[in-house]
């Protein structure tokens, strides 16, 4: 592809992939231009309040970007103000972009046992954990890797998944043992990923 560069209007090749990224033939010519063309462009000054300190900032248009989109004064109010947005934004829902809303959304493709896996995951385990004390209902090891077992299958017994009479805490090997009739082996691939750890032994 043949350009003509900026600086000097020569006329140059460069490659089809490189269009939009080389506008000048040389680094001289690149020096140039950009002390001609984009500090010029950086002396334009912007003036704004900042919504943190309240102090009035005069800055060029780039720095303005950086610093919290030239809404603060400094790296330090940014920082302030993105930890009091996170801090206001926790723990509420978001109606207006998730489910149908969000930019992700591809139809409602989830299963709905998916669904169930992850609401048993996050509201029920911990609570199956805590009434078992970490502790293995088969063989009583404590402070090691567990799983919470349902004692009648999830698939066949759907009905009895969110019952916490029906579910019991494995340690891997017991798990293991249940599932497939067989000891597990210390080599190979983790199965049944994301257990669930004491974090310490008391």
């Amino acid at each position: 592809m043949i350009l003509n560069c900026k600086t000097c209007e020569t006329a140059f090749k460069i490659p089809t992939c490189r269009k939009g990224l080389i506008v000048t033939c040389s680094k001289e010519c690149s020096n140039a231009y950009k002390s001609r063309v984009l500090m010029g462009v950086n002396k334009r000054r912007v003036y704004s309040t900042c919504v943190v300190c309240e102090a009035k900032t005069e800055t060029t248009p780039y720095r303005a970007r950086m610093r919290g989109g030239g809404k603060t004064c400094s790296r330090r109010c940014s920082l302030v103000l993105f930890s009091l947005l996170g801090r206001s934004q926790k723990g509420k829902s978001h109606p207006e972009r998730s489910g149908k809303n969000h930019h992700n959304w591809k139809g409602g493709i989830t299963t709905q046992d998916k669904l169930d896996r992850v609401r048993f995951q996050r509201q029920y385990a911990p609570m199956i954990l805590e009434r078992d004390k970490f502790t293995c209902r088969e063989c009583g090891v404590f402070g090691v890797a567990f799983h919470v077992d349902h004692i009648k299958s999830w698939a066949r017994h759907p009905q009895l998944r969110f019952d916490l009479s029906n579910c019991q805490t494995l340690c891997l090997d017991c798990h293991y043992l249940k599932t497939f009739g067989r000891v597990r082996s210390d080599t190979g691939k983790q199965w049944a990923t994301r257990p669930i750890y004491r974090k310490e032994v008391v």
